[in-house]
């Protein structure tokens, strides 16, 4: 991505940025409706899965032994199930830096 130019250095940027608040958004939501955890930082929890995304390139192999229907459906079990809300939530410090 170095090697764009800076017009398409910054179109690509305000994309991602754009998809990262989208998800960040769904997460918060999901968060203050109850259908997510609440005991965990959106925005972490949202650059963990943006991170899951960002590097899948580096490790997936089109003729290795799953397939990318099996790895997004597990990627994706894993990422929601980190979501899914306890019996008895965790207590997390606060860091206004994750805010």
């Amino acid at each position: 991505m170095h090697r764009l130019s800076a017009q398409n250095w910054q179109s690509v940027q305000a994309h991602r940025d754009r998809y990262f608040r989208l998800y960040l958004d769904v997460v918060r939501r999901g968060q203050v409706e109850g259908v997510f955890r609440a005991d965990v930082n959106p925005k972490m929890v949202t650059l963990a899965m943006f991170g899951t995304c960002n590097w899948f390139y580096t490790w997936y192999d089109p003729g290795g032994v799953w397939s990318a229907n099996e790895i997004g459906v597990q990627l994706a079990g894993m990422h929601l199930q980190a979501l899914r809300p306890v019996a008895r939530p965790v207590s997390m410090p606060s860091d206004p830096i994750m805010q």
